[in-house]
Formats: C-alpha cells, sequence, structure tokens
C-alpha cells in the first residue's frame, strides 16, 4: 500500500471514529432525554415538541446546505481557472488548481456554511408560542416602563430571537 492509500484511510478512519463519538454522545443524551420526559405526566407532549424542534432543524438545514451550496456551484460555474503561483528556488511556478479540487472546496463550504447558518433553527418556536399568549402576573415593574412580568418572560425572549435571526440573515446575505 502506498503512502498516500494508508494516509487516506488514517483519515477515513480519523473521520468514522469522530463520526462515532459524536453519534453515541447524542444518541445517549437523547435517550436519557426520553426516558426522563416519560417518567411523568405530559412527557409525550415534550417529546413530540422536541421531534417536532428536530423535524424544523432538519429541514432548515437541508434547505440551507441546498441554497449556499446550489450558490457556491453556480460561482464554481462561473470560474474559468486559478492559478497560484509556487516558488521554487528562483523559479515562480505558475500552477493551475484541478476543477474537481474547486468542487469540492466548494461542496464542503456549502455544507459548513449550511449547518453553520442552521444552527438553533429548532429552539425559535418555543419563544413564539410564549410571545403569542403572553401570561399576565399582575407584577409590574419599577421602571418607567411599567411592564408587567409576563412582558419579560414571554415577549423580551421572542424579540431576542427574532433580532438573533435578522442579524444571521443580514450577515449571510452580505
Amino acid at each position: 500500500m502506498t503512502r498516500h492509500g494508508r494516509r487516506t484511510l488514517y483519515l477515513i478512519g480519523a473521520g468514522l471514529l469522530v463520526a462515532a463519538l459524536v453519534g453515541g454522545r447524542w444518541l445517549a443524551v437523547e435517550t436519557a432525554e426520553r426516558a426522563w420526559d416519560r417518567s411523568f405526566a405530559g412527557g409525550d407532549a415534550i417529546i413530540a415538541a422536541r421531534d417536532l424542534a428536530r423535524l424544523l432543524q432538519g429541514l432548515v438545514f437541508l434547505i440551507s446546505v441546498a441554497w449556499f451550496s446550489g450558490n457556491l456551484f453556480i460561482v464554481y460555474r462561473a470560474i474559468g481557472s486559478v492559478q497560484m503561483p509556487r516558488r521554487l528556488g528562483d523559479l515562480e511556478i505558475v500552477e493551475a488548481v484541478p476543477r474537481r479540487t474547486l468542487l469540492a472546496g466548494a461542496a464542503l463550504l456549502g455544507v459548513v456554511l449550511g449547518a453553520l447558518f442552521s444552527l438553533g433553527a429548532g429552539d425559535w418556536w418555543r419563544h413564539a408560542v410564549m410571545a403569542a399568549a403572553p401570561p399576565h402576573f399582575g407584577v409590574s415593574d419599577a421602571t418607567a416602563l411599567g411592564r408587567d412580568a409576563g412582558y419579560y418572560v414571554s415577549l423580551v425572549p421572542w424579540y431576542a430571537a427574532l433580532q438573533n435571526r435578522t442579524l444571521i440573515l443580514v450577515v449571510a446575505a452580505t
């Protein structure tokens, strides 16, 4: 086996090991949370809500990866060639980057950007439900606003989630 082949096998093995460790930890945490949720009344509703959040997060992940990968593929198609200068002693050699490498880089960057963009996508729904029907505690704050405590419990987290999503969208658009 060649040196390059062994290195490829080591990299594949390391990637599989990382995937197994991360996946195993996620599976253990998910199993423990589901067992705890089933231990009290109303736990099935929490499990259903968590499943809905995961479904939303998966959909946002797929859409964002498709969006970023599609846009980067359009950029890849628009690029004629990329030439990188290299120095070998006193000589400067201009070398063309293979198109296959550019395509792999565009695909990998699309997946990474899509994954980063979709982080926390399934968490906003709780804030939306609380903001839709804010509780009224009958306790107002001592500031000049005089707002009920329910405003700070329900609407402020929703506004913070909206601000966070808007910031992410604006940063991604620029």
